[in-house]
Formats: C-alpha cells, sequence, structure tokens
C-alpha cells in the first residue's frame, strides 16, 4: 500500500475528489496500483477522467487472521442489458445460483447500466496456493458470444475504479470459494466458446444433463466422501498439516484443499490437474473416464436428482389482483390453475382430479418433476395457486401505480379454489398412480412416464428405477399360451419356497398377486387372510411380495381386525385415502381372535367410490377405491359376514424341525429377488390379466355375492390357467371355500336350529311372531332348540312386549338365505294378520343344495350321499353306549348323562365336535345337538359296527337309538 500523496483539498475540487477516492479505497485495505507521483494532476484539472487502479488476486490480497483476502472483479451484464441481460438470468438460474446474484447486486459494482457491471469480490483462502488452485478449479473465466465479451473474472494484476452502481465503493462484496465455483459455473454457461486457460471441464464437451449433475454432485458432496473416493482411486494420504491434506499414489504427488473441496495434483510426470467430485467418480473404472455414462449412474442411484424439484408453471405467470372482490379472485385463480402447465414437462398440466374408478372425485394432485405425486389439500394447496398465477396489491400514489407482490393467499380463497377444481371437467381425470406399467380394465397399458390421457393414469416411475424397466416387454396381444407361460415363470419363482397347505391355497395366492397387481382393472376385491399353525411358515412374506410387486416398496396402511376398533380403522382409512396408498393391513392379528368389523366388510363388499369415509379436519368425505384388503396372522379365523369376503390362504409347515430352520430355497432372499426382478414379474402378471381381458372368461364366472366384477376379472383370467396336473387356477382357489363359508356363516350358527325346529312345527304354514315363540319355547325342554343369543337375550315386561320384540328381532334375517346341514332356510312375511294390519305372518321355507324346495313332513335334512364315515373316537363311543344302554331310546339329555358320567366306567374319549371347550354355557348343548344330528346321518362305512338313529315323532321330544349292523353290513 503507497503513501497518501500531499494535495491540499482546496487546491482544486477535482483533486480532492481523487484524494478522497484514493483514501476511501486504502483505508478498506485495498492497494492503489498507481503511486502517488504517478497521478496526473493535470489531467485532472482539465476534467479527464482518471480512475485509480486497484490491484487485485496475490498482489493486491489483504491479510485477514489465518488468511488473506483476495480481492477479484467479475464483469457480467447488468440486468439492464438489452441484447444478454435475458442470458445472465438464464444461466443463473440453471446453475441455481439466483440468491448469489442477489447478493452481488446489493454489493460494490461499477460501470454504465446499460453495458457490463463489474462486481468488486473478496474471496478468503488459508493460502497463495489455495487461491491458485480455486481459480484454476473453475469451470471458466471467460465468456463470449460471437467476438463479444459477455462475461469476465479478473484475479491478477489490477482493475479500474469506475463509476458507482451500486453498494459501497471499496468495501469488497464477500463471497465463499463455493460461491465463487458456482458464478465460474454461470461464466461458462453463458459462453458458446470453450476457456482454454480453465484447467476444469468444458460445459460444451458434455451433455446438458451430464453438467447438470456434474453441479449438483460438486456442490452437495463434502470431503469424507472425496477422501473415501480418493482411497479407492489408490490414492495414499500421507499428511493432513494446514488447510490441505496430502496424497501420494506410484511417485506422484497430490493434495486435497479441504475448505473447498479440490483435490490438485502437483507438476512432475502429468499436468497439473485440479479434480472436484464428481471428476472422480468419473475417473472411477466403473465409468471408464466417461462424464456422461457418471452422470447417468449418479442419477440412476438416486445419488443426484435430474433437476431441482420445484413446482412452477410454464410460461409466465398470470399476476392476480388481491384488492378485488373475492369472488373474482377465486374465479382468477382457479382459470389459473386449470390452465396452467408443468414447467419440466409442457404437455403435462400442473394439476389434475384425482378419482375413483366410479368417475367420483377424490383429490387434486400434482405430478412433480422428480417423478412423485403430490397431493393438495387445504393445508398445502396454497403452494399451487402460487404456482399457477402472483398474488399482487396495486395502489395508488403521488408518483404513479405502485405493484406490490405477495406469497400470501387467504386460507378462505384457497379452499374456495379448491372446491371450484373438484368440479368435473375443469382438471384432467387420473384415475391410476404407479411407480411402474399399468394396466386398465380396457386392456390399455401406460407404461412411459407421465400422464396417459386414454389410460387416465400418471405414471411415476422414479429415475433412478427407469434404466431396468426396459426389461418390461408385454405381447399385444398374449395368446392362451403365452398367459400360461407367465402363470409357471410366478408359480416357479415366488411360490416355490412358500409351505401351501393345498394346492388351493397355492392358487388363492395366484389370486391375490394378480389381484395386487392389476387392481387397476377390477371394481372392487375381495379381502385376502394368510394364516397358519406357526410362526415363521410365510404368511406375512406372501403378501408382502404382493405389496412390493404392485407398488415398488412394502408401505400399506395398518388396520386392527376387530370391529371394536371400527372408529379407529375409519381414521385409518381416510388416510391410506388421501395418501393415495393402495394395501390396508392387518399384520399378526392375535391367535385364535376372528377377522372382523363393518369397515373393512363394507371395503370388500362395495364398488370403488361407494363407501367413503369422512376425511379429518373437515365435513367433506372421502370415497374408497383402488383398496386391496389384506391379513396374517396364527390359527386365524373369519368371523360372521367377513366369511364370504375374504379368501384364505393357508400355510403348513410339514417338514421336521423348526420352520427356522429351513435351507434349499428357490432364492435365497425373495424379497431381494422381486425387488430386482420387478419389471418381469409386473409383465408376467399383465400378460394373463390381459389375455383374460381380451379373451374374456373361459367359462360362466359366478358374481360370488360381490357387486363388483372381481370374479370376473381375476378368477376370470385364472379360468385359461392350469396346473401341472391339468386343473383350472380358477376353480382349484375357489374349491370349497362356499362350502366353508356356509360353514362359518354366524347366521347360520345362531339361526339354523331354531329355523328348522319352527319350520318342522308350522308345516309350511305361517305364523305371527307370538305362535313362533310359543311353540319354540314352551315344551319338554329337551325337545326345544336353542334360541339365537339376539332371542335369548330379549327381557320383557309382558308378552305383548315380548311379541313386539321377537318380530323386530325376526326381520334382522327377513330374506337372509341361512346355510344349514345339506341345504338353505329363509325367513319371509306374507300375509297380515286377520287381528291386525300391523302385525306381519312369517313364513319358514327350506331348500336343498339343488334348489329344490323342502317338505317339511317328509324331508330329512343332512341326509345325502358323500357323507363321511364315522371317525375311530364316534365309533368307539357308539359301540361303548350300545354295551351299556343297549338298543333302548333317550332322549338327548340321558345320552350326554350317559356319555360323560365316569362311575359308569372307563371314561370315554369324546369326539373333537362334543370336546369344547366352549365360549358360553349354550354353546355345549348346541354342539353337541349337531353333532348328534350329523352323526345319525352319517353313512355306514366297512368295519362300522353300530349306528346312532334318530327317532322322532311330531309333538314329542326327540330319542337317540344305537343300533347293532349285522356281520354282512359291517363287511
Amino acid at each position: 500500500m503507497t503513501d497518501s500523496p500531499t494535495l491540499d483539498p482546496k487546491e482544486d475540487t477535482r483533486r480532492g475528489e481523487v484524494l478522497s477516492r484514493f483514501r476511501s479505497l486504502t483505508t478498506k485495505g485495498l492497494t492503489v496500483a498507481s503511486p502517488t507521483h504517478a497521478i496526473d494532476m493535470e489531467a485532472i484539472e482539465d476534467g479527464s477522467v482518471f480512475d485509480l487502479p486497484v490491484r487485485l488476486g496475490i498482489q493486491g490480497k489483504i491479510l485477514s487472521g489465518t488468511g488473506a483476502v483476495y480481492p477479484l472483479v467479475l464483469e457480467l451484464p447488468t440486468k439492464d442489458n438489452s441484447f444478454f441481460g435475458d442470458v445472465l438470468t438464464d444461466a443463473a438460474t440453471q446453475a441455481s445460483c439466483e440468491p448469489l446474484m442477489k447478493k452481488l447486486n446489493k454489493g460494490w459494482s461499477e460501470g454504465v447500466a446499460t453495458e457490463l457491471a463489474s462486481y468488486w469480490l473478496g474471496v478468503k483462502c488459508a493460502s497463495d496456493a489455495q487461491f491458485i488452485s480455486l481459480i484454476e478449479a473453475l469451470p471458466s473465466r471467460t465468456a463470449t458470444r460471437g467476438n463479444k465479451v459477455l462475461g469476465n473474472l479478473a484475479f491478477g494484476k489490477s482493475k479500474d475504479v469506475r463509476p458507482l452502481l451500486s453498494g459501497s465503493q471499496g468495501k469488497l462484496t464477500s463471497v465463499t470459494p463455493s460461491e465463487l465455483l458456482g458464478l465460474g459455473v454461470i461464466i461458462d454457461i453463458m459462453s458458446d466458446t470453450s476457456d482454454n486457460r480453465a484447467s476444469g471441464y468444458d460445459i460444451r464437451a458434455q451433455a446438458p444433463l451430464t453438467n447438470t449433475v456434474r453441479d449438483q454432485f460438486n456442490r452437495s458432496t463434502g470431503i469424507s466422501e472425496m477422501s473415501r473416493s480418493l482411497a479407492e482411486l489408490g490414492w495414499l494420504e500421507v499428511s493432513a498439516d494446514g488447510p490441505a491434506t496430502q496424497y501420494r499414489r506410484d511417485g506422484e504427488q497430490a493434495e486435497l484443499i479441504r475448505d473447498i473441496c479440490v483435490f490438485v495434483t502437483s507438476p512432475g510426470t502429468t499436468a497439473r490437474t485440479t479434480l472436484r467430485a464428481f471428476d472422480l467418480i468419473t475417473l472411477d473404472p466403473e465409468h471408464a473416464g466417461n462424464p456422461d455414462a457418471a452422470a447417468s449412474w449418479l442419477v440412476t442411484e438416486g445419488h443426484v436428482p435430474p433437476v431441482i424439484e420445484s413446482l412452477v408453471a410454464g410460461g409466465k405467470r398470470r399476476e392476480i389482483e388481491m384488492n378485488q372482490d373475492s369472488g373474482l379472485i377465486v374465479k382468477a385463480f382457479s382459470e389459473a390453475v386449470r390452465d396452467a402447465r408443468s414447467a419440466s414437462d409442457s404437455t403435462l398440466p400442473l394439476a389434475f382430479s384425482m378419482q375413483a374408478t366410479s368417475g367420483v372425485h377424490q383429490a387434486i394432485v400434482s405430478y412433480m418433476p422428480s417423478g412423485t405425486v403430490r397431493v393438495w389439500n387445504e393445508a398445502n394447496a396454497g403452494t399451487l395457486l402460487l404456482a399457477a398465477a402472483q398474488p399482487v396489491y396495486q395502489t395508488e400514489t403521488k408518483k404513479g401505480t405502485k405493484t406490490t407482490y405477495s406469497a400470501r393467499i387467504d386460507s378462505n380463497i384457497v379452499r374456495a379454489v379448491l372446491a371450484n377444481l373438484e368440479n368435473p371437467g375443469v382438471l384432467p381425470p387420473v384415475e391410476h398412480v404407479s411407480t411402474g406399467p399399468i394396466l386398465t380394465s380396457t386392456g390399455r397399458i401406460a407404461s412411459i412416464p407421465g400422464y396417459d390421457r386414454k389410460a387416465r393414469a400418471l405414471v411415476v416411475i422414479p429415475h433412478r428405477e427407469r434404466a431396468k424397466w426396459a426389461a418390461y416387454s408385454v405381447p399385444e396381444n398374449p395368446t392362451r399360451a403365452e398367459a400360461q407361460a407367465a402363470y409357471e415363470f410366478l408359480n416357479l419363482e415366488l411360490m416355490n419356497d412358500l409351505p401351501y397347505a393345498t394346492d388351493g391355497d397355492r392358487a388363492r395366492h395366484m389370486l391375490y398377486i394378480l389381484t395386487a397387481v392389476g387392481r387397476s382393472i377390477t371394481t372392487g376385491s375381495v379381502g385376502f387372510l394368510a394364516t397358519a399353525s406357526d410362526a415363521g411358515t410365510g404368511k406375512s412374506l406372501s403378501l408382502l411380495i404382493g405389496r412390493l410387486i404392485a407398488q415398488g416398496h412394502p408401505g400399506c396402511t395398518d388396520f386392527k381386525a376387530t370391529a371394536e376398533a371400527d372408529t379407529e380403522n375409519e381414521k385409518r382409512l381416510g388416510a391410506l385415502i388421501s395418501e393415495k396408498n393402495r394395501f390396508f393391513h392387518a399384520d399378526e392379528v392375535v391367535r385364535g381372535t376372528g377377522v372382523d368389523g363393518e369397515v373393512i366388510t363394507k371395503l370388500t363388499t362395495a364398488t370403488d367410490g361407494e363407501f367413503a369415509v369422512r376425511k379429518l379436519g373437515v365435513s367433506t368425505t372421502l370415497p374408497a377405491s383402488g383398496v386391496v384388503v389384506t391379513a396374517c396372522g396364527n390359527r386365524v379365523h373369519l368371523k360372521g359376514d367377513t366369511s364370504r369376503r375374504f379368501l384364505p390362504i393357508r400355510y403348513a409347515y410339514s417338514g421336521v424341525g423348526s420352520v427356522l430352520s429351513r435351507t434349499g430355497f428357490r432364492h435365497p432372499s425373495l424379497l431381494e429377488y422381486v425387488v430386482g426382478a420387478r419389471p418381469l414379474l409386473v409383465a408376467a402378471v399383465h400378460t394373463i390379466l390381459l389375455h383374460g381381458i381380451q379373451a374374456g372368461p373361459s367359462r360362466i364366472i359366478p358374481g360370488l355375492g360381490f357387486s363388483h366384477d372381481w370374479a370376473a376379472r381375476i378368477v376370470g383370467a385364472a379360468s385359461h390357467l392350469t396346473t401341472e396336473d391339468g386343473r383350472e387356477v380358477g376353480l382349484l382357489a375357489l374349491e370349497g371355500w362356499l362350502e366353508s363359508v356356509d360353514a362359518s356363516s354366524t347366521l347360520s350358527d345362531d339361526w339354523a336350529e331354531f329355523l328348522v325346529y319352527a319350520w318342522r312345527q308350522l308345516k309350511g304354514k305361517s305364523a305371527e311372531a307370538s305362535v313362533l315363540r310359543t311353540l319354540t319355547t314352551t315344551g319338554n325342554a329337551d325337545s326345544l332348540p336353542i334360541l339365537p343369543p339376539a332371542l335369548s337375550s330379549l327381557r320383557f315386561e309382558s308378552d305383548r312386549a315380548a311379541n313386539r320384540e321377537w318380530g323386530r328381532t325376526l326381520g334382522t334375517i327377513l330374506g337372509s338365505s341361512i346355510p344349514v346341514e345339506g341345504g338353505y332356510f329363509r325367513i319371509d312375511t306374507v300375509t297380515q294378520s286377520e287381528k291386525s294390519n300391523r302385525v306381519a305372518r312369517w313364513q319358514i321355507t327350506g331348500w336343498d343344495k339343488a334348489g329344490n324346495e323342502l317338505d317339511p313332513r317328509t324331508s330329512q335334512i343332512g341326509v345325502g350321499e358323500g357323507t363321511p364315515a364315522l371317525s375311530p373316537q364316534w365309533q368307539t363311543l357308539l359301540a361303548t353306549l350300545f354295551a351299556r344302554r343297549g338298543a333302548t331310546l333317550m332322549l338327548t339329555s340321558a345320552l350326554r348323562a350317559t356319555i360323560t358320567d365316569e362311575s359308569n366306567g372307563a371314561p370315554i374319549e369324546l369326539p373333537e365336535e362334543l370336546r369344547g371347550p366352549f365360549a358360553h354355557p349354550n354353546d355345549e348343548p348346541k354342539a353337541w345337538r349337531a353333532a348328534l344330528l350329523a352323526t345319525a346321518a352319517t353313512a355306514v362305512a366297512a368295519g362300522q359296527r353300530h349306528n346312532l338313529l334318530l327317532v322322532e315323532q311330531q309333538g314329542q321330544a326327540p330319542m337317540w337309538v344305537v343300533t347293532a349292523l349285522s356281520e354282512s353290513l359291517a363287511a
């Protein structure tokens, strides 16, 4: 720094200005290059422009603590530059450096407003060597378009001080080394020619995406990651003294400057180079020095997003005056969102209407540049409105109209706009959102990421997974042979290692896989229950792989499989619908309990959009659509109506030892295989389902009592598939299910005995509730039926009240087909009573399994061909009874006493049907009576020596007799 010149400020005004400027610069630590004697005072007196040159870089450094501040001058077009102002703006946006440019514009800058601005900067470095390395690491230092210089970074020698544009003259704008690297990126983007002086990369030599990835990765990678990369490249750390870490490899020396994350090789056998984090990734042998390959790998693996995620509408945003009537504001914002297109893809609308397959609106969503979907609600939709339009406030002042920009929108405006956007036809409809290719009910496959208008689908395959989806391939018109091959592929790869209880359970699991992936082609779905006796048999795994194939991740919304949790389950279902998830799952249901609840029975019965739940915090509802309900647990059963709404998949390990010690699996990690082979697995499922859509079911598929089309779509597709032994997969999966539904019916358990007894007593006649009550509650206790809990729990003050309550309770099963052994019974109302038009008469009717009406005077319910022979326990029991009582008639109570009275001899081993335990005292006589009725109708098999007969006379209690069979019959 030179001494101040000895000039008298009063001698000349011009001389005073020079002296003032000189002192202003030097007192702030800057070095003025011209010595005092070289200042041409005569030129000053003549009024000529005289600029004081300030030294830059190492010669002009200002010592500061442990390092120094190095002055720099960055020349860039001003915002008023009509030719190149937009070029700078675009470059700053592409480099994500808009905040940095705002910082520079507030600091010291000089020049002419319509040309180039000179920004005076100061960067702090620990040493001259670090400063040199930083400058050499810049991707570019000069930007040119044609023959015109657009930008330049001056870092050595000196620069003249010119007329002030902004900030405080002499006060350097402090920038960090990372910010200086960002400015070098801006210069490089602006230029149409390469900078041969820079040892960094040339942006024109690579694909645009590569440079974007390079910059993002360099900015996000720290010193520890660079150290790890250097170690993998064979560089050995020698010392870590001062601001740099020293390295050595094969005689070469280098240093990693930690503050700016720049790796510099020393001159020697190779030229001096400066490398940053991305350059080290490029040098990895896997990428063979190819920057484009390295960039693609970083994006595919999810280390760098291909673009910075930002919800912005394409083109210039509409400005909306916020001082006008609120109705006009709402209308303007609604139109702005409706008309806006995504900035990342001009073919995509900014927002969509997410709908159930029935066309009912569910939510407003947007497709984000990162490949995700954002659901908008009253809490966050302000962001959507701001992306589409800019709120402004205009006020009149003495100087004219003043425009103020705002980023706040009243919550009432947001709610009103959302209500407008929910109207049909305002936003493009979307019925399906998928993380992979999706098949629709019309047979259209949407596989290209983005919006498929014909499929009403948003395909949101993450960027890191798009490369592997090249393996996805489905024939345009799959043949039956191709569908069969796809089934065999799934059967081998997914189901080879799971211990199914039967082949039917394996087929049911196949229906689950088809449903999980193909839920988009159905208007509803049954539920699936995975159950086993032992832990570790693969219950949860079998359901998990379906979720992984269908959505690419294991996510689900949990629910409690009890009716008591219905209120909580409704809230959880609302969350599932709001988050656009698919699977409603109860994992590890308590052993021995039943799956029950109104929410899940509605979900598995209703068509999409029919069943809705209240939206949390607001008065609106959310229609359920596209949901698959699943549950699993050990020894879990289906209660009540869930038995006909869930398809159970049973697992049973039959090997020796613990299931946890099994080995020899086809895939050591089935989950790892599913994740890696997902494109192939989805393609196989789509091949089967597409063939089913195009060909239709191979036979008539019953609706199974559902209003949705799950059976026609899923079972119909499986009707074209056969197992190795030639059985149809669709039939095999449903084999025994309808029978088990009848057997597990709560109505059957509660009402069957009552209806059969009353039916026999009435002999086809109808009766009032009072008559039914009298018939079934008075007389010999052994001959009366056990009343259903709904009737036995009633308490009355009078006979009139009793008859009224019986009528109401009978009305709860009015018209219901209730399974009984060998057929079905139903109670209906017929003619009105002659005494009162308000009292109904009840008619009980029975049918066999073939649909033939039964005669109560002649029919023997439960008798028919194909009835199994008695078990060994029953045969022993009958032999013992015959030995004790002979062929004497016994009432039910006497028969029970004979069997359970141990004083008559050694205890008799009871058949399983008679053992219990029973949850309620009334359950035991009911179970005994049902078992005796079934045994009395059992066919005689070879080796059977005794038989149980039912002797029933009208109006008397049923009597039981054990008979001895002849030798020829027993043989």
